[in-house]
């Protein structure tokens, strides 16, 4: 006899299913703009969780990720540092800006990306950095967070496999 697991609560399964019914003849409803919606109802929640200022919502990593490298100036010719074990998902939107990809090293312990691989990678055309949380380990963030300074370059996170994990207590 096979088992059924619930990933859902009951609760969460029935405003699925008032959301969507909703959605059905409101286009709106399921959108941000205008600040209201499921959409904004769930940037606003979120925003509160990761203790930002904002959040926006997108349909996937690879448009946040370029989103952010777009918001940030990166251009054709300038340099991101990204680690070299990662997904398509962090390295696809650094080409499609037509920005040059470079590799760091990754920890042993973490795979996460190495600081001291970034610091010896910075160079003039570096624009930004991407630190990507694997596996629910995070990234060094307060050594990203001090090269990011110091060369005056953006600091990217792709967070999508860490979620919930922290740092000194945030």
């Amino acid at each position: 006899m096979t088992r059924k697991i619930r990933i859902l609560q009951p609760e969460a399964i029935e405003r699925l299913k008032r959301d969507l019914k909703k959605a059905e003849t409101d286009w709106d409803f399921l959108s941000s703009i205008g600040g209201r919606g499921a959409v904004a109802e769930f940037e606003e929640k979120f925003s509160m969780v990761v203790d930002g200022k904002y959040a926006i919502a997108l349909n996937n990593a690879t448009c946040a990720i370029f989103t952010a490298l777009m918001a940030s100036g990166v251009n054709q010719g300038d340099e991101v540092i990204l680690p070299s074990y990662t997904w398509p998902q962090t390295l696809t939107p650094v080409i499609m800006t037509g920005a040059t990809p470079v590799f760091a090293d990754i920890e042993e312990d973490t795979v996460t990306i190495s600081s001291e691989s970034v610091e010896r990678l910075i160079s003039k055309k570096t624009k930004a950095i991407i630190g990507v949380h694997l596996f629910g380990y995070p990234a060094d963030v307060e050594a990203l967070g001090k090269i990011a300074k110091k060369h005056k370059c953006t600091l990217i996170y792709d967070a999508a496999q860490g979620f919930g994990a922290t740092v000194n207590n945030k």
